[in-house]
């Protein structure tokens, strides 16, 4: 029995542009924990040849592990993780970021568009649960809306007062718009 050929990656979504405006502010690692609703932009952050993706077994660790990143390095720690449950595991390190003044960008997934506010499967107001521990939370819809996002994200994590934000993401948006919560940048997934 052969083995299916691999389908090739499409490219040009709202993931790949989160992905060369990170690479444009200067971000060489990005921690994270796979997830179904992450998945686009985990594909696009492995494909970029330019940046090393940690993938590691929590969505705490990874958050902690950009926050290690960020004071060894002085630079932005971004953190990648899903929806949910996922989302809502970072809220401890985005706090603590946010107290220590270390900047962190954390990007996470989003149920579809179209399954927001019918209690889909890991959706979870994260903007919301968020905002209070971070400098600011952003919501995307729109895939023209990721540039300006992330790079007010990250002005605001390396400002006078460097701190946490989370983003969210949301997947199911046209041609791959994404959901940031948080106070650094977006990232879009599509389907």
């Amino acid at each position: 029995m052969s083995t299916p050929a691999p389908v090739p990656r499409v490219r040009d979504r709202g993931a790949d542009l989160l992905v060369a405006l990170l690479r444009a502010h200067g971000v060489a690692q990005v921690m994270g924990v796979t997830g179904g609703a992450i998945m686009e932009t985990m594909d696009a952050l492995q494909a970029e040849a330019s940046l090393q993706l940690r993938i590691l077994q929590t969505e705490m660790g990874a958050a902690w592990a950009a926050m290690g990143y960020a004071r060894t390095t002085g630079k932005v720690g971004v953190c990648v993780v899903t929806s949910g449950p996922a989302a809502t595991n970072v809220v401890t390190p985005l706090a603590d970021a946010q107290r220590d003044h270390v900047p962190l960008l954390v990007i996470t997934g989003q149920v579809p568009t179209f399954a927001r506010h019918t209690d889909a499967f890991q959706e979870t107001n994260i903007t919301e649960i968020a905002a209070p521990v971070v400098k600011k939370a952003f919501y995307l819809y729109r895939v023209e809306d990721i540039a300006e996002a992330v790079c007010e994200a990250f002005r605001l994590a390396q400002g006078r007062a460097a701190g946490a934000g989370p983003h969210r993401l949301y997947q199911g948006c046209p041609a791959g718009a994404g959901l940031l919560a948080g106070a650094c940048a977006a990232v879009p997934i599509a389907r």
